[in-house]
């Protein structure tokens, strides 16, 4: 006797027809955009340096204002939630046929945990920067979204 059922058989077939993990473009586009966040993300720390965060920051290092600091001023931030969404995307519910669609609900509200911590992170470190920079970042703050660009 088989392991799976044919109806989980005929899932598995879908799943890995062609070089498509379900057979359509969806998947394409969400590959892509998880490259596009990644992208991001890389060259938001190529800008800000890699030893350089509000959490670990020398006195005298000066505002980033260009680059990806010129879109969202936390676009590190930003990618995480972008890739982190698509990524959400790209589960298939049918692979798991008994809990699919609760584990693709679950995936949903932790995806929304995330992004509300990762924004309350953020309003902690305007305060911090604001504190530090002053007029400078207050300036900075009025002409660059906090999270997601205009």
């Amino acid at each position: 006797t088989p392991l799976y059922s044919s109806a989980a058989s005929d899932v598995y077939k879908r799943q890995t027809l062609g070089w498509l993990p379900r057979g359509n473009w969806t998947d394409v586009l969400c590959w892509l955009a998880i490259l596009a966040f990644f992208g991001l993300g890389a060259w938001a720390v190529a800008t800000l340096g890699l030893r350089r965060s509000f959490l670990f920051r020398r006195l005298d290092d000066s505002l980033i204002t260009s680059g990806p600091y010129a879109l969202v001023r936390h676009p590190q931030f930003l990618s995480a939630i972008g890739i982190t969404f698509f990524a959400t995307r790209l589960f298939n519910p049918d692979a798991f046929p008994y809990l699919g669609p609760n584990i693709y609900y679950s995936l949903d509200a932790n995806w929304g945990l995330f992004t509300f911590v990762l924004w309350l992170l953020s309003v902690v470190e305007d305060r911090e920067l604001a504190t530090h920079f002053g007029t400078t970042y207050q300036e900075y703050a009025r002409r660059v979204p906090r999270l997601f660009p205009n």
